[in-house]
């Protein structure tokens, strides 16, 4: 076999292994490499913190919200104004708060971006001298995944390419949805590629593969394996009336039991309210299924919808799914995951009972 040939193959093979990390291969025939680092390290890199300053660009040095506020102007990015799980609910600030104070919850905020940041530094290879630096950020919101670059000197990149794939959760299950490709040329500041996703599913999530050339080096980024494979997770949570409510791969949650509510007499529970939530999270609710405590449980329902005590109701199902592990181990509990929907699931309740 070809020497150059082997050379080859073993570096593709360590791609394949390390295909978490970003990866840099230079050409013999090129006067300078790259390397990347995480702005959030950057404190550790004073050449290249006195470089970004020299350029103009030293909000992306600031603090988290001056730094987000720069970075959003720049790519044109906008922040939801109302939290998802509100949208479409009439209600005060003040009756807001009351509701979050009685149940123990947080007031529901806007969504923020998930995001990564990277610097990618050009240096030269006999002085080590920085020759330029382009900031990366990956992002996911409800609607795109995108790929941003801010050119913090003078030159453009020479290609950002790539694969990027979307795995919908299917009844507990992972399964794939689509791919796309992407192969962008000269690339100075903007946006790279926006992949329009919609959430179709009840949670998703995506991977990439991304080969950024420069002067003859290349540099992978990818995540397709080990802890960051789910880092680009969305979720796909709703509450609403249980019949008008598609599950998308996940259950609808009862915020009380069919079995509660049809025994108190309230036979269509289809106009309930419910919360969509993923397969595995609603098998491990406390009023799922037939088991002795399952059961006591919806006894315990019916006593407080007997006595009308609404809100004691709501506390009693809030304060139950505090004490239910996350089976994703993302979040302290069932309460914590979903305290958005439950805040809008209790607005709907208090609705549907005329509490005031």
């Amino acid at each position: 076999m070809n020497f150059k040939r082997v050379i080859s193959f073993g570096l593709l093979c360590l791609l394949l292994v390390f295909g978490s990390f970003p990866t840099a291969l230079a050409q013999e025939n090129s006067s300078t490499f790259l390397e990347n680092i995480k702005l959030e390290d950057i404190g550790n890199h004073s050449d290249i913190e006195d470089f970004i300053r020299e350029q103009g660009f030293e909000q992306l040095l600031e603090s988290d919200s001056k730094k987000n506020a720069f970075v959003s102007e720049e790519f044109n990015l906008q922040e939801l104004e109302k939290p998802v799980a509100l949208r479409g609910l009439d209600i005060s600030e003040e009756k807001l708060d009351e509701i979050v104070e009685e149940l123990g919850l947080r007031k529901p905020e806007p969504e923020k971006l998930n995001f990564e940041e990277n610097l990618l530094i050009k240096r030269f290879k006999e002085t080590n001298m920085i020759a330029n630096i382009w900031y990366l950020r990956y992002s996911t919101s409800d609607s795109a995944f995108s790929i941003d670059i801010l050119n913090v000197g003078k030159d453009p990149i020479d290609s950002i390419s790539g694969k990027l794939t979307k795995y919908n959760n299917k009844n507990g299950e992972w399964t794939f949805d689509k791919n796309t490709l992407f192969n962008v040329k000269s690339i100075g500041t903007g946006n790279v590629y926006r992949w329009i996703q919609s959430k179709d599913a009840v949670s998703d999530y995506f991977e990439y593969s991304i080969t950024v050339t420069e002067d003859n080096t290349v540099w992978y980024y990818a995540n397709s394996s080990g802890s960051n494979k789910y880092e680009w997770q969305r979720y796909n949570f709703d509450a609403g009336l249980y019949s008008e409510m598609q599950p998308l791969g996940g259950q609808r949650h009862h915020v009380v039991s069919a079995k509660a509510l049809k025994d108190s007499g309230i036979s269509n529970t289809g106009n309930f309210p419910a919360i969509r939530m993923m397969y595995d999270d609603h098998q491990e609710t406390p009023s799922w299924g037939n088991s002795h405590a399952a059961q006591r449980f919806k006894e315990q329902e019916l006593e407080y919808l007997s006595n009308e005590d609404y809100k004691g109701l709501m506390r009693f199902e809030v304060d139950a799914l505090k004490e239910v592990k996350d089976p994703e181990n993302k979040f302290n509990s069932l309460a914590h995951k979903y305290n958005d929907y439950l805040v809008a699931a209790a607005v709907l309740v208090y609705e549907y009972f005329g509490v005031n």
